[in-house]
């Protein structure tokens, strides 16, 4: 691969060839070594085999294992599910892309290219599902196709490497290699690749992946289908029995073999009415309609194949009526999630992100210091608790807690209206309920305070003293009864004051207005008919206490 250096170098010190980004290098063909048809390993599997599969990957030769995984896929319909769910799941979380710190001018270019050429054009959207492919082998390659113009370099795709073709040094097996037309192993061209590694557990990539513990699983189910079928072959099927006399002759038989046998399927005979066939069946093979011991069998291992992939069985193997069965499962278990998350961000952005900044702006920014790289972002955004987010407000900003309008409105999903958009708008104030304990505008608390201290007052003292005899019950002295024939009336006392407040929001047009009318009001507020009750009341009582006499109180409306 001799071709003009660039003068870039890769994260690794390898110089970056111009011709080797422009040309596809793992395509399959018709004649050479990289040919797209497989041999089909699994015909026949037995676990000597596998075993076989597993140790030659280990030494080197990864072909058949790498066909074992992929004709697991296509043979196992639960395998398949389960592996495109967590595939699917991560290719669809949310991409954006954050603009690098510090003082780069360049930086607002670049991450505005890197929005356009990645995110919005599509590529990674298109790409991910197959760079993903690493979750279930361990590794999976994209080639990067460039296409260069006379000042931009721009890849205009991504192209699945077949994992057949893929090898690895044979001193630390981490390194890939890709097959070359000789037939032997080469090192990867530096920006040419994304290789990506998705570990299920530590170790090489050929160990790490989930196809090498799924195998064996895999196999073992496979057994239990075949056992199924041929149990369903021989008593799935029903068996019609023809009886003949003795005596009967050849005519009588084949007449009576061509009516049984005309019955539905091939399954029939025909023996002497003195003779008897019996087909022996265990139990644990019958008498179930899930399969028996196969079913469960297959189950078994279905649900071990779900943990392994998924982390949980809920979202496929659910059980309805089952506690939890009936309530939504994440797809995906949430570590799982963040951790492929982390993975994929890792990949692309150290194999795609940062080439394509350097093709086109270099390493280094304009002072000559090493650049910051945007990063593309993959994940859900913060799950927030709107309701708890409102609850809380609804009840602290009663008490002085300061909200930005702006701060709920984004999290519950609202925009700001604009000039001339139709609003909701609170109801219409009518009467005020004089026994709510809140003042109707938590941003003038401090105007209503000043206007109405008496009657908040009063109001207050009203309230403790109902409380205090409705607990105490009928305690039969002066001052109870007396108290307690006034708090009937007390709100209708109040009245004339709170009629002034309403009246003076009503025809303000704003609030500025409104906090007008509430100072006009300081000191004007009409408490007459609440302050002769209360001297009426203080009266009685203190006469009440002097005498000894029950005094029968005055009822509301009265002057005492």
């Amino acid at each position: 691969m001799v071709g003009q250096p660039t003068g870039l170098l890769d994260q690794y010190g390898q110089p970056i060839i111009r011709e080797v980004l422009t040309q596809q290098l793992a395509a399959a063909s018709m004649m050479g070594v990289r040919q797209a048809v497989g041999s089909g390993v699994t015909r026949g599997l037995s676990p000597q085999r596998l075993a076989e599969i597993l140790r030659d990957a280990e030494d080197g030769d990864p072909q058949a294992y790498f066909e074992l995984a992929e004709e697991m896929e296509e043979k196992d319909l639960h395998y398949l599910a389960v592996l495109g769910t967590r595939k699917r799941q991560i290719s669809q979380l949310d991409m954006t892309v954050e603009a690098p710190s510090g003082d780069d001018p360049d930086a607002e270019q670049i991450t505005a290219d890197v929005q356009r050429v990645f995110l919005d054009s599509g590529l990674l959207d298109n790409a991910l599902f197959d760079i993903l492919d690493a979750v279930g082998k361990g590794i999976s390659l994209s080639e990067i196709i460039w296409r260069t113009d006379a000042d931009k370099w721009t890849p205009i795709r991504l192209e699945y490497v077949d994992p057949r073709f893929i090898r690895f040094d044979l001193a630390t097996r981490r390194a890939p290699m890709l097959i070359g037309d000789d037939g032997l192993a080469h090192p990867l061209p530096p920006w040419k690749f994304v290789s990506a590694q998705i570990k299920a557990k530590s170790g090489i990539p050929l160990r790490s992946g989930l196809a090498r513990p799924v195998a064996w699983a895999w196999m073992f189910k496979n057994f239990t289908i075949k056992d199924w079928m041929q149990f369903l072959d021989v008593y799935g099927i029903p068996f019609r029995l023809g009886k003949y006399a003795p005596g009967a002759g050849d005519d009588d038989k084949r007449e009576l073999l061509r009516s049984v046998a005309s019955i539905s399927s091939d399954a029939a005979a025909i023996i002497p009415n003195t003779m008897d066939i019996q087909f022996v069946e265990t139990k644990a093979g019958s008498g179930s309609s899930d399969g028996g011991i196969f079913g469960g069998t297959a189950k078994f291992f279905d649900d071990q194949i779900s943990k392994a992939v998924l982390g949980q069985t809920g979202t496929t193997d659910s059980t309805p009526g089952k506690l939890g069965g009936a309530q939504d499962h994440t797809q995906v278990r949430e570590d799982i999630e963040r951790a492929d998350a982390k993975a994929l961000m890792a990949c692309i952005n150290a194999q795609l992100i940062r080439p394509y900044v350097d093709l086109n702006y270099g390493p280094k920014d304009q002072s000559g210091k090493p650049r910051n790289y945007p990063w593309v972002w993959i994940g859900r955004p913060e799950q927030k608790d709107v309701a708890l987010m409102i609850d809380t407000a609804v009840k602290l900003v009663p008490m002085g807690l300061r909200v930005r309008q702006d701060d709920i409105r984004v999290n519950v999903g609202l925009t700001e209206p604009q000039e001339g958009d139709e609003v909701l708008r609170a109801p219409a104030v009518g009467t005020l309920d004089p026994t709510a304990n809140a003042i109707p505008s938590t941003d003038l608390r401090a105007d209503l305070s000043s206007a109405l201290g008496p009657l908040l007052q009063a109001r207050a003292l009203a309230s403790s003293l109902a409380v205090e005899l409705l607990s105490a019950g009928d305690a039969g002295d002066q001052i109870s009864h007396a108290v307690r024939a006034q708090l009937s009336g007390w709100q209708a006392m109040m009245r004339p004051a709170v009629d002034q407040i309403i009246n003076a929001a009503a025809a303000a047009k704003d609030e500025g207005e409104f906090r007008s009318a509430l100072a006009r009001l300081h000191g004007k507020v009409d408490m007459n008919a609440l302050g002769n009750r209360l001297a009426i009341l203080t009266f009685q009582a203190f006469a009440g206490g002097a005498v000894g006499d029950r005094i029968k109180p005055a009822r509301p409306g009265q002057d005492g």
